[in-house]
């Protein structure tokens, strides 16, 4: 229970120790079911550990050797059939291009592995990474126990990851060691900073490969993508001079871009507020915060005693915007658009405290 909720996972489930079947199977291990959680109950994945089977049909001979692990599961492929082609049709009548079911059961691969030579640190630092990359839309799996970096290329040679993260005992303050198997160089990445890293690498290799992330909810069309090049030289990198460590221009590049994009892509979630008033009084507003009540104050007495009022309904409207956004479970805006319906101005206004 404390990995699932430590993997973050949302859905329901079920503890039952006296409802196994085949028990012999799974002794001393676990046994599952995924079931559709409607009226019928239908059961369409089964299965379980099968560490005790396989020890009890494994030759003697082998008793030398490692004790063999494993999962297995029985899948009814034509209940999630079906489950599919309902919810094909029904997003069939979307209308959102980027959320299309097509994209949606496109198969992906596995772009980081998170690994760590500290069986602790792989199961508690490790998890929780796993668990924001996850949520972030990056592809990743946990490694198995390694203890050195060389191991764990021998172990997935074959698994073509993006790049390995190192997680050690100090990575919260220090940050993480990222190698690049692609291009067998070596990162030092802050904690705040890895997972922006990570999407601009992932989103570089399905920009060169030609392929798409069908989980990430935006994704670069061919003109965005050209035009994104175009951008590269708008980037200004201000180094400091006390820095030792050497700056990857490129990275920073796609990581300040992808970074602006993600941030005006946001702000279009923020809600309008049409009003009524002069452009000059559109623009004091503007330079006016929630927080500060004297800037408020300023723009409501340098207006005319017959706006005054007015003036003080529309802090009223954007104080309840930003009320309205902090009350829900996620803030899904952090500001607004105000909008000036006598001119046809309009301005951009920061929801936050």
């Amino acid at each position: 229970m404390t990995y699932l909720q430590t993997f973050g996972v949302k859905r329901k489930i079920y503890i039952k120790p006296l409802s196994s079947v085949h028990d012999k199977f799974y002794r001393g291990s676990i046994l599952f079911q995924c079931i559709f959680d409607s009226k019928r109950r239908d059961v369409f994945a089964a299965g379980g550990r099968y560490d005790r089977l396989i020890q009890e049909f494994s030759p003697n001979v082998l008793s030398n050797l490692p004790q063999a692990h494993a999962v297995g599961f029985n899948l009814g492929s034509d209940r999630l059939r079906s489950s599919m082609i309902d919810y094909l049709k029904a997003k069939a009548l979307s209308k959102d291009s980027e959320t299309s079911a097509e994209s949606y059961w496109a198969a992906r691969r596995c772009d980081v592995l998170v690994a760590s030579f500290d069986p602790t640190v792989l199961r508690t630092t490790g998890v929780k990474l796993i668990e924001e990359l996850w949520s972030n839309n990056i592809s990743a799996e946990l490694a198995v126990d390694a203890s050195s970096l060389e191991e764990l290329l021998v172990k997935y040679k074959d698994s073509n990851h993006r790049c390995i993260v190192i997680a050690k005992q100090d990575s919260k303050e220090r940050g993480f060691k990222v190698r690049n198997l692609m291009r067998k160089e070596e990162f030092d990445i802050r904690t705040a900073e890895l997972v922006l890293w990570l999407r601009s690498e992932v989103q570089a290799r399905h920009h060169r490969e030609g392929t798409a992330d069908p989980r990430q909810s935006r994704q670069l069309s061919q003109q965005e993508a050209l035009a994104f090049q175009e951008r590269a030289n708008d980037v200004r990198i201000l180094v400091p001079q006390h820095r030792s460590k050497k700056t990857n221009r490129r990275n920073i590049v796609e990581s300040a871009l992808l970074s602006a994009r993600e941030v005006a892509e946001n702000a279009r979630n923020g809600p309008v507020a049409a009003i009524d008033t002069r452009d000059d009084v559109l623009d004091a507003i503007r330079d006016t915060r929630l927080s500060d009540a004297e800037s408020w104050r300023s723009v409501i007495q340098n207006a005319p005693l017959t706006e005054r009022k007015y003036l003080s309904q529309v802090h009223e409207l954007l104080t309840d915007l930003a009320v309205e956004n902090r009350t829900n479970d996620t803030e899904s805006y952090t500001n607004a658009f105000i909008y000036n319906y006598r001119t046809g101005s309009c301005v951009y206004y920061d929801l936050g405290p």
